[in-house]
């Protein structure tokens, strides 16, 4: 008997617990939505907001590591650049001796870039962003472009002695600090 009604009233059992279900959900949305507003003073719990969308032709990204060489000179230190998840960086070093570019670097946010450089001083120089827009507009109009305040010194490590590291993004106080540029001085020497 129970099972026959069941059987003949299926589709309104069905109906009816999807009703409850929807009901409770914007129930649950509209407690938790009304407790935001209240609260909307309080800064949010991570510093971290999503990306802004694209704002040109997206392309993949290009792989991590040396990008472009514009000097011959032999490359016999080595430079780790490390970088927090989230932002990906083009990263540019300008040789300060002959006064051109000598390296650029593409890293993805996240895992660290260990890459052979030549010795001298550099002027170090980044493009950061979200969205890959090619080589000509590189993180479109979601970039911003930071440079070393101080001149960037490699030498040839003594044995046992530590490799150098560069966290990026460079902060505005410490011991390596950067400034902001422009795209035409992240361009220039």
């Amino acid at each position: 008997m129970i099972r026959r009604a069941v059987y003949r009233f299926r589709m309104q059992i069905v109906a009816a617990s999807m009703i409850g279900t929807l009901a409770w959900v914007v129930l649950v949305a509209m407690i938790s939505g009304s407790g935001k507003q209240i609260f909307a003073d309080t800064p949010p719990a991570t510093d971290r907001l999503p990306p802004p969308p694209p704002t040109c032709v997206q392309y993949l990204f290009p792989p991590q590591g040396l990008s472009e060489e514009q000097s011959g000179t032999e490359r016999s230190a080595t430079l780790t650049i490390r970088t927090a998840p989230g932002l990906s960086y083009l990263v540019k070093l300008d040789n300060v001796a002959i006064g051109s570019p000598a390296l650029l670097f593409f890293l993805e946010g996240g895992p660290p870039l260990e890459a052979r450089v030549p010795l001298g001083q550099f002027k170090l120089k980044y493009a950061a962003g979200n969205h890959w827009c090619g080589d000509s507009d590189l993180f479109g109009d979601d970039i911003f472009f930071n440079e070393a305040a101080e001149t960037l010194t490699v030498t040839r490590p003594a044995a046992g002695a530590a490799r150098q590291t560069i966290e990026l993004p460079l902060r505005s106080t410490g011991n390596f600090v950067a400034r902001r540029i422009t795209r035409s001085e992240f361009y220039s020497r």
